[in-house]
């Protein structure tokens, strides 16, 4: 864990009224991604029967008042609460999770609108939040480390770099515009190389699972990049790239010249 930032008061604590019209404390986490020794929670009497939710979903977490997690990613983002009595008065945590250093491929295609980053619920982290990127674009004034594209052309096509948090706890999350929906061909010679595809970075969390077919049956490989460093006449066909949550297609024709 990096840091944990409050929302107001000189220690940014902000409290607000929870149903049953009990005062709680609302607290942004920010973790580093991978880290190991990532928890989340407070001291609160071992009888507390303390209940943990995560975006309204219930958690296994034993009553224990700490919430543990593994090896942290992006995946763990979300609203945690906690839930607990004491003095028998029902009381109420809540822990927006955030986590930083990170790279993620953004895909799109040509002339669409597109809007990247994340939203930082505390304004005290996200007020100063910095953007470095391929062209000078505008961002969303209303959420500061959100990008916004209108019209995205060849361009745009690159790395965005948002960088937001007080001076002493400065955070970063890179994203890669990539193109998708595109149909390339390649024209090679017998025992040239080629290599055609797309490119996720290994802890690229929006790397889901991606498929390759050559000539409309499966094809193995082991990435979402295809690499023929001796070309053959068996090579040739048209290579089908499916990938993302929205299974997004990538087309290439390898021709073989000089047969």
């Amino acid at each position: 864990m990096i840091g944990i930032f409050y929302t107001c008061s000189i220690y940014f604590i902000h409290y607000e009224l929870c149903f049953s019209f009990v005062k709680g404390t609302e607290i942004t986490a920010v973790f580093q991604n991978g880290s190991t020794v990532s928890r989340i929670g407070r001291d609160v009497p071992d009888n507390s029967k303390a209940k943990w939710t995560k975006n309204g979903k219930s958690l296994h977490s034993k009553n224990l008042p700490f919430y543990r997690f593994g090896k942290i990613s992006p995946r763990d983002e979300g609203l945690y609460v906690c839930t607990f009595e004491q003095d028998n008065i029902q009381l109420e945590l809540k822990y927006h999770v955030i986590v930083v250093d990170y790279q993620e491929t953004v895909f799109v295609k040509m002339g669409d609108n597109i809007e990247f980053g994340k939203t930082v619920p505390d304004e005290y982290m996200s007020a100063n939040a910095t953007w470095t990127s391929p062209k000078n674009l505008k961002t969303s004034h209303l959420e500061p480390t959100k990008y916004l594209i209108e019209n995205v052309s060849s361009a745009d096509i690159g790395l965005y770099t948002c960088e937001f948090g007080p001076p002493k706890y400065r955070s970063k999350i890179r994203y890669e515009l990539t193109e998708t929906g595109t149909e390339k061909v390649f024209l090679r010679r017998r025992n040239d190389s080629v290599d055609f595809g797309i490119y996720i970075e290994p802890t690229d969390i929006s790397a889901h699972a991606y498929k390759w077919t050559k000539n409309g049956r499966e094809f193995e490989s082991e990435s979402s990049l295809v690499k023929i460093r001796y070309v053959s006449l068996e090579d040739e066909g048209l290579y089908v790239c499916t990938y993302g949550s929205k299974n997004m297609q990538s087309k290439y024709h390898l021709i073989v010249t000089g047969k």
